[in-house]
């Protein structure tokens, strides 16, 4: 299966069925405009091994409907369980809540223990750019301003409100420190995964 469909392309087509990064984007993103350059620079890179590229993308939006993070995170890890061959590597790389998107996918995998199978398994690296892993106070001010409009129970804001730094995202994180980053185990529901976190000094978005 090399298509893998609507919001979403290879960067290079024949595949070379080899180690893949996938690049998912964050909130209100583009699976190809969000990451300007990234794709060709790794492609082109004659430094770096020969690589598959999957742009990875969902419905994002602030108007209209949506599908929540953990609704995504399963969309994302079927794609890769079906478009990723078994035993090549995967390199994720998520921006904003595409992270968030990521992360959540794989605890939720891992939590049914499937750690130690594909595509858990082959999770070779995870890199964030910007993503508000304690959640973002951006989410909290727009859920108060949408709440004079349309923020209520079963509106079509589901992922900002997964991004409010409460709750469910405070939960993840620490299925995340336990299932991925600091497991105590390596078992059917754990993986130690290396995590890579970048931030901009002066991000607006993330503390």
């Amino acid at each position: 299966m090399t298509m893998p469909g609507k919001r979403m392309q290879w960067y290079r087509l024949p595949l070379r069925n080899v180690d893949t990064v996938v690049f998912v984007h964050g909130f209100k993103g583009h699976f190809r405009k969000s990451w300007g350059a990234f794709p060709r620079l790794l492609d082109e890179d004659p430094d770096l091994p020969t690589l598959d590229i999957l742009l990875w993308g969902y419905r994002s939006k602030l108007f209209g409907k949506v599908h929540d993070i953990k609704t995504e995170g399963k969309h994302l890890t079927s794609h890769l369980q079906m478009l990723i061959q078994e035993g090549l590597n995967i390199f994720l790389v998520g921006h904003s809540m595409g992270g968030i998107v990521l992360l959540k996918g794989l605890v939720d995998r891992m939590t049914d223990n499937h750690a130690q199978l594909h595509p858990c398994k082959s999770v070779a690296w995870i890199t964030l750019f910007a993503s508000p892993l304690r959640g973002t106070l951006v989410a909290v001010s727009a859920k108060r301003m949408l709440a004079k409009f349309s923020w209520r129970k079963g509106s079509d804001h589901k992922q900002l409100k997964d991004l409010v730094p409460e709750g469910e995202l405070i939960a993840l994180m620490e299925q995340v420190k336990d299932r991925i980053y600091q497991p105590a185990a390596i078992d059917a529901g754990r993986r130690l995964i290396p995590i890579r976190v970048v931030v901009a000094t002066n991000d607006s978005v993330v503390d």
